[in-house]
């Protein structure tokens, strides 16, 4: 609403929202029928102060509910502070009162199964019933029977309350307010500058406490008003949400335990039953599954809710989390092994991105893949029946959504999210719930430990030597990291898949290594003649011509060890520094894949000789009819006339194209619109025009150097969201505005035809469909410098086609490729590396390592519950588990009991 940002807003016209929202909602609740809330999704705010003045709450499983309102220096203003404590009291007493204050203080979310069980809500609607169908059929069935309904019993009681409510509350809210954990929630909003707001609910949840509603409601919208106009308060506070510069919530009353309570209360719970010791035997189907589990991961902190990123060795800790229940379409599972990877790092270092931000959860888990036995199946999995409970499983670590259309094309483009970074939960943990495709049966030749190690890092090369690069015999290879995890994987794989391979290390020891696994080189980056090689590109013009010529010693390197060729293909995870070299190193028409950057997200390269027709390098492309296109005409001109971008808009109309073009100036749109293009393009981009409407627009010249996300990650992120706010954003949105169909509400385009005599490749690689987006270029890229933030290509999977070489990025495989590999896991034309056990204490070290780059050359793997190294079947495991119950135990005098 526009009342709450714009300036010189007064008292009385501030007040005119709650007033006007608080006479609609007391209409509803005093009405002399029953109005049912049927809720399908998020209920947060006005939404849920809605909802509460209804007589009946129905909800969706899916949906949400809360009062964030304190987030922005706000208090509910629409009777949230007096229905959600006296519905709640009603109901439960004291623990009522605390839960709506928890609430309304705390700002945090709900999840429907929680509103249910503390009140907030009267009923979920399961399985296949739809929430506004059965408030359809209440409402029937009390027409019928409005005295003896549902309905009709809730409406009398509701209003039985409404009239209580009307009087002083019985219970004492000053001794309520005593609570630790409350008390914890107000110094919390004192560190976050939200005690003000604070304060305001508190005063008006006391005057309806000791006054009856009508008062309450009255001084709510009073000092909701006072919030609104307060420099301090809202005005702050939206700005803050606004820019995304929010300080956190308070953590939930169970969402963490303070440090010092963590040894004394794991003890209590596993005495009690309620948790089973790292390592317990667990035979699925006969052991009880415990309501708590241990985990490894990152928490919010306690006292400022701030999630605690840092090195692993410091920051990593273990918890105790919820064990959680499968859905329909997901088993439980019961980890004997974790997989140890880079996607753990990132969510521990909110490194490039914090896992907080894809959910509001107090915790985050970390883990992806491992070995596991099936303890419990969901009805879906139940009934199709390919698992059962007690399977010995492989963990694949992508989940998706498995109902999207999208999955026809690829299971990734629909939803995909690696688990235990960009979801809430991960396999470092004894329990996890994961979905049914995510579960196969490991090689039968391998021995448990290997059956935990290999899914997510042979998975990534899989995918990214036979899907994306479609490898073939004879070829060249360069590979970077090739000593240690994927590097080393992929450098085996194309060894065994008859290419020619070198790899890149970081010492000799390593380039020995390298060389024993099959390679027919090694190229050691801190060689003294080569160390200063490995450098991003510069931004001056004439200092990325010298670079480039540097680089002339590593290629006749490379071609001393691989026959006088260059790499046909390269597969790249190292970051920034070395990229640009592996790029230079592309033979003619090669192709470079990566899916990962170990260092350094600002990616560069120097361009290669070459050119072809728009409309070749558009059919490389695959680009089909009724796909959408973005071409830039004129880039660092304002010439009218712009031949190469001519045909580009030619060849693009061949193909039957939805065409959007960008101009640089005004002037060069009028002169297209003169042209009479307006039924061949959906609309034309002025560049100049986006400046003038919007004065914070900026087209850099090239992307924007990023500071260090190791040693700087505060003006890292900064740096990413100026650059997202500043530029994507508004380009993205008169883009989106002319491309918006049915199927393309977003309006992304589907391929994006670069311009060689410009550095805008992060805008393009960013804008373009994530999951089979491409840009093209057509002209000869000699000498020019480009850049592009590499998630936005490596994580979306988008491509790079150019006249001689080209980069696509590559990810962790889908669910098929899992099947696919491990029937060439058996064929031995795959090989899982032999790992090294890390015992569940050594997990934060372990991951440390990994951080600093001084980890071994094998694939870390977390020990859950192998009672002995070596075993191959379920089971051995299961003779090894009864034989270690069975042991007499010894008593001090020798004798046996």
């Amino acid at each position: 609403n526009l009342i709450m940002v714009a300036e010189g807003t007064t008292l009385e016209e501030a007040k005119a929202l709650p007033d006007n929202a608080q006479l609609a909602f007391r209409t509803i609740e005093t009405m002399g029928k029953p109005c049912i809330a049927a809720i399908q999704g998020v209920a947060l705010g006005g939404g849920m102060e809605f909802a509460l003045a209804c007589h009946y709450r129905i909800a969706e499983t899916k949906a949400r509910f809360g009062q964030p309102e304190i987030n922005l220096r706000l208090l509910p203003g629409y009777g949230g502070t007096q229905r959600l404590p006296r519905l709640l009291a009603d109901r439960n007493g004291e623990t009522g009162l605390r839960d709506a204050l928890d609430l309304i203080l705390g700002g945090r979310a709900i999840e429907a199964e929680q509103a249910l069980a503390i009140g907030a809500i009267d009923a979920l609607a399961n399985g296949a019933e739809d929430a506004l169908s059965k408030a359809h059929a209440m409402v029937r069935d009390y027409v019928v029977s409005p005295a003896t309904s549902e309905l009709g019993q809730a409406f009398a009681a509701r209003n039985a309350a409404t009239e209580a409510w009307d009087k002083p509350a019985s219970i004492d809210l000053e001794a309520v307010l005593q609570d630790e954990f409350l008390k914890r929630i107000l110094k919390q909003l004192a560190w976050a500058g939200r005690d003000k707001a604070g304060e305001r609910a508190l005063d008006a949840i006391r005057t309806g406490w000791a006054e009856g509603l009508p008062a309450g409601l009255a001084r709510e919208a009073q000092r909701f008003a006072e919030a609104i106009i307060d420099p301090e308060g809202g005005k702050t506070g939206i700005q803050q949400f606004m820019d995304k510069q929010s300080p956190p919530l308070p953590v939930r009353r169970d969402g963490v335990w303070i440090d010092s309570e963590h040894e004394s209360r794991k003890s209590q719970l596993i005495e009690s039953g309620e948790l089973l010791p790292m390592g317990a035997p667990f035979y699925p189907g006969v052991t009880p599954i415990p309501a708590n589990q241990l985990a490894f991961g990152i928490a919010r902190d306690p006292d400022t809710g701030a999630p605690r990123f840092g090195p692993p060795a410091s920051h990593e800790r273990e918890l105790v989390v919820k064990t959680p229940k499968p859905r329909a379409n997901e088993a439980l599972i019961y980890l004997l092994s974790s997989e140890v990877n880079f996607n753990d790092i990132w969510a521990l270092t909110g490194i490039p991105v914090s896992p907080f931000d894809a959910h509001d959860e107090d915790v985050q888990v970390t883990g992806s893949g491992g070995l596991a036995l099936v303890a419990a199946l969901g009805s879906e999995l139940k009934e199709e029946g390919r698992l059962q409970v007690g399977d010995m499983v492989a963990v694949y670590s992508g989940t998706s959504q498995l109902l999207s259309p999208m999955a026809g094309d690829d299971p990734m483009y629909a939803g995909f999210s690696i688990q235990g970074y960009e979801t809430k939960t991960g396999s470092h943990a004894q329990f996890l719930t994961v979905q049914g495709p995510q579960l196969h049966k490991p090689p039968s030749d391998l021995t448990l430990e290997q059956a935990g190690a290999y899914t997510l890092n042979l998975g990534t090369v899989a995918r990214c030597l036979f899907t994306t690069l479609e490898i073939t015999p004879g070829k060249t290879m360069f590979v970077e990291g090739s000593a240690t995890g994927t590097g080393l994987d992929a450098l085996k794989s194309s060894v065994r898949t008859g290419l020619s391979v070198v790899g890149l290390v970081s010492s000799d020891d390593r380039a020995e290594f390298v060389r024993a696994q099959g390679a027919v080189g090694a190229i050691n980056r801190k060689d003294p003649e080569l160390a200063d090689c490995f450098t991003a590109v510069p931004d001056d013009p004439e200092a990325a011509i010298a670079w480039e010529m540097q680089g002339e010693k590593l290629l006749e390197k490379y071609r001393e060890l691989n026959g006088g060729k260059l790499a046909d293909y390269v597969v790249s995870h190292a970051g920034e520094r070395a990229f640009p070299r592996s790029f230079q190193l592309l033979e003619q028409g090669g192709t470079l894949a990566f899916y990962g950057a170990s260092s350094g997200y600002h990616f560069s390269f120097m361009g290669k000789t070459g050119e072809a027709l728009p409309e070749e390098m558009m059919a490389r492309a695959g680009l089909r009819g009724g796909e959408s296109v973005l071409l830039y005409y004129g880039p660092n001109s304002r010439d009218l006339a712009d031949e190469k971008g001519l045909e580009m808009i030619e060849a693009a109309r061949l193909f039957k194209a939805r065409i959007v073009i960008v101009a640089t100036t005004d002037g060069q749109r009028e002169f297209l619109q003169s042209l009479g293009l307006e039924d061949a393009v959906e609309g034309i981009v002025s560049l100049e025009g986006l400046k003038r409407r919007n004065s914070d627009f900026d087209w850099p010249d090239t992307m924007p150097r990023l500071p260090d996300a190791k040693q700087d990650i505060e003006n890292f992120k900064l740096g990413v969201r100026n650059y997202q706010q500043n530029t994507l954003k508004p380009f993205g949105t008169a883009v989106g505005k002319l491309l918006r169909s049915p199927g393309n509400p977003r309006g992304v385009p589907d391929l994006v035809v670069e311009r060689a005599g410009q550095d805008s490749l992060g805008v393009s690689t960013s804008l373009v469909k994530p999951f089979g987006g491409r840009v093209i270029y057509a002209e000869d890229m000699t000498g020019h410098r480009y850049t592009f933030y590499a998630p936005q290509v490596w994580t979306r999977q988008r491509r790079i086609y150019m006249p001689s070489a080209q980069i696509f990025g590559t990810h962790l495989c889908n669910a098929y490729e899992v099947t696919m590999m491990n029937e060439m896991v058996a064929a031995g034309l795959l090989d899982v590396t032999e790992p090294t056990m890390v015992e569940w204490d050594g997990l934060p070290e372990a991951h440390q390592s990994m951080w600093e780059n001084r980890h071994s050359g094998a694939t870390y793997v977390v020990n859950h519950a192998l009672p002995a190294m070596g075993l191959r079947t379920k089971d051995e495991l299961l003779e090894y588990w009864a034989a270690a119950a069975s042991e007499p135990n010894q008593q001090p005098d020798g004798e046996t009991e």
